[in-house]
């Protein structure tokens, strides 16, 4: 017994560094080469258990350009993480769920044979966000982690390269750690964002923790208030109207929860107490000059912030026409004219990956959707949907269809799910 005591006492100690080295990676000051030792501690207590490896690859999402590294540190990680997450694949392949495996494998096929032929670094980027879909499944699985633990680790992940450096950016503008030089532009705009990526994937991201902090908490007052209005806070600071409609979309849902559904009944209490503080917060706030949030502009002057999405889309129509069956390059796509990429998830995946991938893309992504739809009927962790469908229906508006934090999510409903895995006759079953 208190062998086991000294082994979760030292994965907390382990779970609290790797917060605090994430904190660090998420900084300005990390593109210098000596930040690179940060970046080798993290992937270090990433292999000392399965919930410190899930909590840094979610944390990887957003991670910016470490130790003068060509690319963003997340890729780096997901190199960096296979070799423990599939040190034993021949065993944990056959405990995967069937559709994930050869929708999964089908993608990275067909990506793989396009590439050498077309030289489309989308391709690339999705089979990357494949590959971590595959880490975060078997992490989760190997580990018989819990649904409790998933969202610990989601929270601890995005928490310490999200929240905490957007919540700085807004009190320390200009001089805070986490000020990137681009943040300057669009905080002229009236809208803040961390590292190297825009406000809309930051605001995503953040209605995903919203969403299961809120629907897996208790009915008791406690720092889990606090931590929601936090978030709601950061999804208000990001100016993005779409954020701010989903969350609301989830307080009213928490507020008007039918009777029977016992399991999220503390959300109804949480969703009443988040709305009343919340609101009085921000009004208060805002009254006396200490928050600007030009997102209720947004809302009242409508199209003339445009973003120009629906020009995006007819821009991409006589591509679209054509039925592209490889991948068309997003540099020559706007060389040959258009002046912006398609701002709608599916059809920028039928133009930079070709129908027949875009098709698989998009059959792989609907199945979650698709069971919360017909009441989740296929997993243990409904909450786990609700955060896909949010950040799903955010990313639809967008040019990004390989997304690692929809690829995560997706790894994790899988490796929550009901859904029957590949198996063999003597091996071991999925939990």
């Amino acid at each position: 017994m208190s062998v086991e005591r000294a082994r979760i006492k030292g994965e907390r100690i382990c779970v609290g560094l790797l917060a605090v080295v994430l904190l660090v990676l998420a900084t300005k000051y990390s593109e210098h080469p000596g930040f690179l030792i940060a970046g080798i501690v993290a992937v270090v207590l990433g292999y000392t258990s399965e919930r410190c490896a899930l909590a840094l690859l979610f944390g990887s999402w957003l991670l910016p350009y470490v130790g003068g590294l060509p690319i963003t540190f997340g890729y780096v990680l997901i190199a960096a993480m296979a070799p423990y997450c599939f040190v034993n694949i021949r065993e944990d392949i056959w405990r995967l769920p069937r559709p994930f495996v050869f929708l999964s494998l089908a993608i990275v096929l067909v990506a793989s044979a396009l590439y050498p032929f077309t030289k489309v670094l989308n391709l690339l980027y999705l089979s990357a966000a494949i590959v971590l879909s595959w880490e975060v499944c078997v992490l989760i699985l190997r580990g018989r982690l819990a649904p409790a633990d998933v969202r610990m680790a989601l929270g601890i992940g995005l928490g310490a390269t999200i929240l905490i450096p957007l919540l700085t950016n807004l009190a320390l503008p200009l001089v805070s750690p986490f000020w990137f030089p681009s943040h300057t532009a669009f905080a002229a705009e009236g809208r803040l964002t961390v590292s190297v990526f825009d406000e809309l994937i930051v605001a995503g991201y953040l209605v995903v923790l919203f969403a299961v902090s809120l629907f897996a908490s208790s009915d008791r007052i406690g720092w889990s208030d606090l931590w929601l209005l936090a978030l709601l806070l950061g999804i208000l600071v990001t100016g993005s109207r779409a954020a701010l409609l989903l969350a609301g979309g989830l307080l009213m849902l928490g507020l008007f929860l039918p009777s029977h559904l016992r399991r999220w009944q503390g959300a109804r209490s949480k969703a009443t107490r988040i709305l009343l503080a919340g609101a009085c917060g921000v009004a208060a706030l805002m009254a006396f000059g200490a928050l600007h949030l030009t997102v209720f502009e947004r809302f009242s002057e409508g199209g003339s912030l445009s973003s120009g999405r629906a020009d995006s889309i007819r821009w991409a129509l006589p591509t679209l026409n054509e039925l592209p069956l490889e991948p068309v390059d997003p540099g020559e796509y706007l060389r040959g004219g258009p002046p912006l990429v398609p701002h709608m998830a599916p059809v920028a995946a039928a133009v930079f990956l070709g129908v027949p991938l875009a098709c698989l893309v998009i059959a792989l992504a609907v199945i979650p959707v698709l069971d919360l739809l017909q009441g989740a009927r296929l997993t243990q962790d409904p909450t786990t949907a609700i955060a896909y469908v949010c950040l799903i229906a955010l990313i639809f508006v967008t040019p990004h269809f390989a997304d690692r934090g929809l690829s995560s999510l997706l790894g994790a409903w899988f490796a929550l799910s009901r859904v029957p895995a590949v198996s063999r006759k003597g091996a071991p079953a999925s939990v």
